[in-house]
């Protein structure tokens, strides 16, 4: 009996054995699959946090170069081009012999980021719009000296439409011009077509823009012994397109609009009456001219 039993403990005892050694290498199998699966998956956490913190660096750096491009926000403008006026309702038309023109004024942008990363659409202010013009009516001072009109040398050398031999006076003859102050608003775009080449030719910018410029005009007319003067509150329009590179650019801008103005009168040969109020007139003005501005 005794025999029996230890042949039946040994057999259980190799079972057992056998039985470990199918059951281990599964077991370590597993544990090597188990701590693989979270070797990668902890790679697999790194990478996107690493991708997260990239991304996040890119998005800082694409920020602080929008920045950069459309940090310029306030402009001065100076354009030149001679204008012409009409008179509405005569027909008369005068043209300018020369106009210069300073705007001041700001950009509000209505969006902060740029539109696929190229287009910015804001409003303008231009706060300051002066405008001065000559016309080629008019032909300076006229001198007559009165009693030297006796001299027939004298009556040679000057035409007698320059002077009066009856009176010793000077006329002044100070010819036609136009000085307006205004305040303009309108919507306008600014593209980047070069962002995306990049190497500094994202600073390269396509503008245009269109304002609408209540304006203070005053025409003043100086001809003939009379003196004019013009005056009253018209509606202008600007339309410009240019080309800038950071913060110097350059364009061709189109004004135009009209208004009825009061009329006043100085007559030279009767000071003492003064102004007198006239009928009112209405005007035309219209002018195309180059500007170069500055943005800051």
């Amino acid at each position: 009996m005794r025999k029996r039993e230890k042949r039946l403990d040994r057999a259980a005892r190799w079972c057992v054995g056998f039985l470990l050694s199918l059951v281990f290498p599964l077991c370590v199998t597993a544990q090597e699959e188990n701590t693989a699966d979270s070797a990668d998956a902890r790679v697999d956490s790194l990478q996107r946090t690493l991708d997260l913190l990239t991304r996040k660096d890119e998005i800082r750096s694409e920020e602080e170069q929008f920045a950069k491009i459309w940090k310029q926000t306030k402009f001065i403008s100076i354009a030149y081009g001679a204008p012409t006026l009409k008179e509405m309702e005569t027909g008369r038309t005068d043209k300018g012999k020369f106009g210069v023109s300073v705007q001041m004024g700001k950009t509000f942008f209505l969006h902060k980021k740029p539109i696929a990363k190229m287009v910015k659409i804001g409003l303008d202010l231009s706060y300051i719009n002066l405008e001065y013009a000559k016309y080629k009516s008019g032909s300076g001072l006229k001198f007559d000296f009165g009693g030297l009109g006796d001299d027939d040398d004298y009556d040679d050398y000057y035409d007698d439409d320059m002077y009066d031999d009856d009176d010793s006076s000077f006329d002044l003859d100070l010819g036609m011009h136009q000085l307006d102050y205004g305040i303009g608003f309108g919507p306008s775009v600014q593209v980047t077509p070069l962002y995306h080449v990049g190497r500094k030719w994202e600073y390269l910018k396509v503008f245009t823009y269109f304002h609408y410029t209540p304006t203070y005009s005053m025409i003043i007319q100086s001809e003939e012994d009379q003196t004019t003067l013009n005056h009253g509150f018209c509606s202008f329009f600007n339309f410009g397109i240019g080309l800038s590179y950071k913060m110097i650019g350059i364009g061709f801008e189109s004004r135009w609009g009209k208004g009825k103005y009061n009329m006043a009168s100085l007559d030279d040969n009767d000071v003492e009456d003064g102004f007198s109020s006239g009928d009112k007139q209405k005007l035309k003005t219209t002018a195309s001219r180059f500007f170069i501005s500055l943005r800051f």
